[in-house]
């Protein structure tokens, strides 16, 4: 058996591999106690330095931020505010307080970690980015104004759903006239040339006979089935319109309603002018219609006037009265909107020209049109 100093001496002996893997052990524990103590720990005290920094510069930025800014802590009490949610709270003592007290709309929110939501607070739009700070231990809540947009938004929908509306409507008013028409004529002229086709046959059957008087009533049935003919070519489109132009047409509506109604109506021109577009020319004429026949039914007004201003091929067209004006924004925001005003309003875009209406409760209203010729 070996002796003991004899073992240590074999042991500790330079020819004794096992030495230098002790040693090489004892080195790399050192070294990494070192690394640990002189590099790592530092890194981590000054990553947290750093983070606190920015946490503090961020605070300090968004004080002067001008969209609100709420902090919060875990259990969503609000911790800091900047002055642009003071505004928004009207200055309240919020701070320690649940956040979904002020706005309860958060709850589901902030529960189920949704971002970029939209919330409606105090007649206002926000939309909510939600940024978690684990380290720190809150939540920022960031509220951006969007309420121009949103409104925005809103009445283009409203648009959207009364042009629809609009088209719904016109095509029923359109079967409707349709179907008027084609009741018109089974009604009158189908009946009509059905006489004729007896009487016609009779003469035939009368070879021989003094026909003289069945003639000249088979003339005076196809004067009468000619003029029922005219007249609805006419309710298509206007005589007038078509052999005197648009500004006479005008004239003519508005002199028949002088003659029937208390009101009084004006026409008047700068200078002369043709539309060669005939299209164009019927659809502005539509259009005066409606518009008298609102000012009639609607506009309780004691003098209206239609004028018409051509200047360098541009057809400018002014329908005003003295009424009882009407809210706009109500008007064209109602899902009952004026089928007459929804009307003219498209057709005047649909011709390529432009239709804008003011009106003043109490004062009147006016229609501005632009048409290029």
């Amino acid at each position: 058996m070996m002796e003991p100093n004899k073992f240590l001496e074999v042991f500790f002996s330079l020819e004794n591999p096992a030495i230098y893997a002790i040693l090489f052990m004892v080195i790399v524990v050192v070294l990494i106690l070192l690394i640990k103590n002189e590099f790592i720990q530092p890194l981590s005290m000054k990553k947290k330095r750093l983070e606190l920094e920015n946490a503090k510069l961020s605070a300090l930025y968004s004080q002067v931020d001008p969209d609100p800014i709420i902090r919060v802590d875990n259990s969503f009490n609000i911790i800091d505010i900047n002055n642009a949610a003071k505004n928004v709270f009207d200055n309240k003592e919020i701070l320690k307080k649940s956040i979904f007290e002020y706005i309860p709309e958060l709850a589901s929110k902030l529960h189920n970690k949704s971002n970029d939501s939209i919330i409606n607070f105090n007649n206002r739009y926000y939309s909510v980015s939600i940024k978690k700070i684990e380290d720190l231990g809150y939540v920022h809540l960031y509220l951006h104004d969007i309420t121009d947009r949103v409104l925005y938004e809103q009445k283009i929908e409203n648009y959207q759903n009364n042009l629809r509306e609009l088209r719904r409507k016109i095509d029923t008013v359109n079967e409707d006239e349709k179907q008027r028409i084609g009741k018109e004529l089974h009604d009158s002229v189908g009946h009509s040339i059905s006489l004729l086709k007896i009487e016609i046959q009779n003469l035939m059957q009368n070879e021989e006979g003094d026909n003289s008087n069945g003639l000249d009533d088979l003339l005076k049935n196809i004067d009468g089935l000619s003029s029922e003919i005219r007249e609805l070519s006419h309710q298509l489109r206007p005589r007038i319109l078509a052999e005197f132009g648009l500004f006479q047409a005008v004239k003519a509506l508005i002199d028949k309603t002088n003659m029937q109604k208390k009101m009084v109506g004006y026409v008047g021109r700068n200078t002369e002018f043709t539309i060669f577009d005939k299209k164009l020319e019927q659809n502005i004429y539509r259009i005066c219609q409606e518009a008298l026949n609102n000012i009639i039914k609607h506009s309780g007004c004691s003098e209206y006037m239609i004028d018409f201003t051509y200047i360098d091929d541009q057809l400018s067209i002014t329908i005003s009265d003295d009424g009882i004006g009407f809210n706009i924004e109500e008007e064209f925001g109602s899902k009952n909107a004026s089928l007459g005003l929804l009307n003219m309003k498209e057709r005047a875009e649909s011709s390529g020209g432009t239709f804008n209406l003011d009106s003043i409760q109490n004062m009147g209203t006016t229609i501005y049109m632009s048409f290029k010729l």
